[in-house]
């Protein structure tokens, strides 16, 4: 079963953030009839974009998974990032 996801997109396309769906997702939207139980997006890197995801994803409080401590994607600015 696919999750419903449609909270989190509207959040994304509300906020302004600039994004295509990208993997399962988009397939089954598409009408594949195979699950997935993730959202991948493919989305323009700049500074301003990446504020509009931050600000789109605050309330969730995000976490990058490929820091080892953890830290919170939300306060990653300022770390050789845009």
């Amino acid at each position: 079963m696919t999750p419903d996801f449609s909270r989190p997109i509207a959040r994304l396309s509300d906020s302004g953030f600039e994004f295509v769906l990208i993997g399962g997702y988009a397939a089954v939207t598409y009408g594949s009839s195979r699950g997935t139980r993730d959202l991948h997006v493919c989305a323009v890197l700049t500074s301003e974009n990446l504020e509009r995801l931050r600000h789109a994803l605050a309330e969730w409080n995000p976490r990058h998974r490929l820091t080892p401590e953890r830290l919170s994607f939300l306060s990653l600015r300022g770390r050789g990032n845009p």
